[in-house]
């Protein structure tokens, strides 16, 4: 859902909110009520009383010569027997099913649970601009009962603390902290320790959480850590799975390359792969990512509830 669509929507509520309030409005003070204080005001000499009277109704006007009270009665039958009317309850009933059937899909989704890896190791310090998308695109597909898992990495990964969703501008305050939230204690960014700590919180959070999951990680580049070897793709193809296994999709944004190529053809069938634009405009940027998270939420959404 584009930003536009949202406001978009948003706006719906609100006009449909603002009709039903409107309705009851009428309802509360029909044409009846209006007609009957017109014809209190027509027979009233005294109009700045009148006026008075209606800030305090309980207390009655009094006619200068003769002393005679007048009593202005508001409540009329059509006030009393308004819900008797086919008319204003149809029109009641009309926006109330109107606004549920806007409401359902948002509670009615399956809830999933997302986590967002992004890259912060010193060679994606310029990469502002694509965590700050990769948050946004993710967060216009959250739904009321959603859980959300940050995962910036470096030459380790650390694992935020979930947070509930409650609809898609949850997040979006977040999504402007766009720096980067770690540094590197050591020179490398490693794709099988993250993979690894990606997989446990995965596991933990699934023991109270059995919703399905996406996994996206948005990566400049995976470099081993001094002494380390190169990427180990057989471990890489292993612990994909592992993680599959439990109910998770995996999408993996990177640069086009030679690290593309290698993930595209290894993990073939196991994860999806988008080429990201590294550059500053912000739609070529949006552009690049969207196939993949979009994928993400589309596959999830299907998944069913894991039972164990």
């Amino acid at each position: 859902m584009s930003l536009r669509a949202l406001s978009e929507a948003i706006a719906g509520v609100l006009g449909l909110l603002q009709e039903l309030a409107m309705i009851l409005l009428f309802v509360l003070w029909d044409g009846d009520a209006h007609r009957t204080m017109i014809d209190n005001v027509v027979r009233c000499d005294r109009p700045l009383e009148l006026a008075q009277s209606l800030l305090t109704p309980a207390i009655p006007l009094q006619k200068r010569n003769g002393g005679v009270m007048m009593t202005i009665n508001y409540t009329t039958e059509s006030e009393k027997s308004w819900y008797k009317s086919p008319a204003i309850v149809a029109a009641v009933s009309a926006s109330a099913i109107a606004f549920g059937a806007f409401l359902y899909p948002e509670f009615a989704t399956q809830p999933i649970v997302h986590y967002r890896a992004d890259d912060n190791s010193l060679s994606a310090d310029r990469y502002n601009l694509q965590r700050q998308t990769h948050c946004q695109l993710s967060s216009q597909h959250y739904k009321p009962g959603d859980t959300a898992v940050s995962i910036p990495f470096a030459d380790r990964a650390v694992v935020t603390q979930p947070v509930s969703i409650f609809n898609s501008l949850t997040l979006m305050g977040e999504c402007r902290k766009n720096a980067r939230s770690i540094t590197n204690q050591k020179p490398g960014t490693p794709l099988i320790p993250l993979l690894e700590r990606a997989k446990v919180a995965i596991q933990q959070q699934h023991q109270t959480n059995k919703n399905p999951a996406i996994l996206t990680i948005l990566a400049n580049a995976f470099e081993p850590r001094q002494g380390e070897r190169a990427i180990d793709f057989s471990r890489v193809k292993a612990l994909v799975d592992d993680i599959e296994k439990e109910g998770v999709v995996i999408s993996f944004i990177v640069p086009s390359g030679q690290l593309y190529e290698n993930l595209t053809e290894e993990l073939s069938g196991k994860a999806s792969v988008c080429a990201l634009d590294e550059g500053q405009d912000e739609n070529s940027v949006r552009r690049s990512m969207t196939a993949c998270i979009d994928s993400a939420f589309d596959k999830a959404r299907k998944l069913a509830t894991k039972s164990n």
